[in-house]
């Protein structure tokens, strides 16, 4: 998903590159100019601005408790949280 260049400022290497929020909102803006995006699932809620500014309407934080809240998800734009897979897996519309 992203290039090596958009690591280097998480790295040390380039304290004047782009953030990784930068790298994904360019990534997502390639993504939504092809797709309609309608669910994203991220364990990171600094993420959650970018789908909220792309208007994904179902911005789902899969919650990693020792490093996030749940607070920290909702606050930074998802619509919900999650634990497990299981439970996105269960609310999958059923085909007929």
């Amino acid at each position: 998903m992203f290039n090596l260049e958009d690591y280097e400022r998480a790295r040390g290497l380039n304290p004047s590159g782009s953030t990784q929020v930068d790298a994904k909102s360019r990534l997502f803006s390639s993504i939504s100019k092809q797709y309609n995006v309608v669910r994203v699932v991220d364990d990171y809620p600094g993420y959650f601005p970018v789908y909220k500014q792309f208007d994904v309407l179902e911005r789902i934080g899969f919650l990693r408790p020792k490093k996030y809240s749940v607070q920290q998800f909702i606050d930074r734009g998802a619509t919900r949280v999650v634990e497990s897979w299981k439970q996105l897996k269960d609310d999958v519309p059923k085909r007929t």
